[in-house]
């Protein structure tokens, strides 16, 4: 039964216009990714670097990538978009 589930180490990925970040479960860590146009239509407008639009919706963007974890737990990689939010 999953106890854990955390995002952590988020990365400005410039010149591939993404965040990138680790996340991690009782046994086992991976990567994902968000873009910048995701990141953006997170932030409505607020000024921010991408890290600190990351930090701001930390939550939600955990929220989000649980969801996709939990339909596959055996991806490696997790992969946000705008239809996630």
């Amino acid at each position: 039964m999953l106890q854990h589930f955390s995002v952590h180490s988020p990365r400005d990925d410039h010149p591939n216009e993404r965040v990138t970040f680790r996340y991690k479960t009782n046994d086992r860590e991976g990567d994902g990714y968000l873009s910048r146009t995701t990141l953006d239509q997170l932030a409505k407008g607020q000024p921010g670097t991408p890290l600190e639009i990351f930090d701001r919706y930390r939550d939600q963007i955990l929220k989000a990538a649980y969801l996709h974890w939990t339909v596959n737990p055996l991806n490696k990689v997790i992969v946000l978009g705008a239809h996630d939010f």
